[in-house]
């Protein structure tokens, strides 16, 4: 009975030793079970629970696992560089401090990629709560137009061929189409200017001519009608240069009235000098 009972307490001690020990697995590990749960692993200590990926001469090269509280979650390679992190809900690509649902840091040149399997528009979009589409952002398939669009159609911006819309998809041949009001500070047009007026060989029409041109056509010259006006809408550069020609003509008949007004104030005191006169010559008689 002795003989019998001391093999197997020497198999017992070798199998608890080699449990106890790491174990070196030199072939694929399958892991099988008709429960929930196929793997546990335990730590003995309350710091991170982890698992790592190890090269030939055991260096650590990459780590997935939780920290303590569980509210922390890391894929990452040992170079630190790539990671892939859920933190307090949030997730982080190439961050270990995510500050939005998701959050990707990278320092080269491209940080997200979409790709779509066939030729049609290339976009993003935003749903709501019951999944209808509110917005959208994109591409069309020869990259001709980009699009931000609200999906009500009222709010839109498009850059079609080089040329920006706002509040249309068709800037047509403008740099900027704007279908609606514009509030600005200051708007710089940079345009020829109407300072030709005042040179000598300029033809300065008559007043009368201005006159007739106004009762003929119920404009003045050169600038459009209220008609062509809403019709065509106006250059605001050359617009201004045409209102600053009118306002320097205004300016060469102000002087010229100042002149003719001098002569008759001139006229006038030498007429009042010689009614003087005359008063005198009538009273010595």
């Amino acid at each position: 009975m002795k003989k019998t009972l001391f093999p197997l307490l020497f198999i017992v001690l070798v199998h608890s030793t080699v449990i106890s020990q790491n174990q070196i697995i030199d072939q694929p590990l399958i892991v099988q079970n008709a429960g929930d749960a196929i793997t546990s692993f335990k730590t003995l200590d309350n710091t991170w629970l982890y698992t790592q990926w190890l090269n030939s001469s055991n260096q650590r090269k990459a780590y997935m696992g939780l920290n303590n509280d569980l509210s922390q979650f890391r894929l990452n390679l040992e170079n630190g560089a790539n990671s892939f992190v859920v933190n307090g809900g949030n997730v982080g690509i190439g961050t270990y401090n995510p500050y939005a649902p998701l959050h990707i840091s990278s320092a080269s040149d491209g940080i997200l990629t979409l790709q779509s399997t066939d030729d049609t528009w290339l976009y993003t979009q935003w749903l709501n709560s019951t999944n209808q589409r509110k917005a959208y952002m994109g591409f069309n398939p020869d990259l001709t137009q980009f699009r931000l669009n609200l999906e009500n159609g009222a709010d839109r911006f498009v850059i079609n061929g080089g040329n920006v819309g706002i509040g249309t998809y068709n800037p047509g041949n403008w740099k900027l189409a704007v279908n609606g009001p514009i509030r600005a500070k200051e708007i710089k047009v940079e345009t020829g200017w109407s300072d030709f007026v005042f040179h000598d060989d300029y033809n300065l029409p008559s007043i009368k001519d201005v006159e007739k041109h106004i009762k003929e056509k119920g404009h003045l010259k050169d600038i459009p009608s209220a008609k062509e006006v809403e019709k065509n809408g106006i250059f605001l550069g050359e617009m201004d240069s045409k209102l600053l020609q009118k306002i320097e003509e205004l300016t060469l008949y102000t002087i010229q009235q100042q002149k003719e007004i001098e002569k008759l104030k001139l006229q006038n005191q030498k007429l009042i000098e010689l009614h003087n006169r005359l008063e005198k010559l009538e009273k010595g008689k």
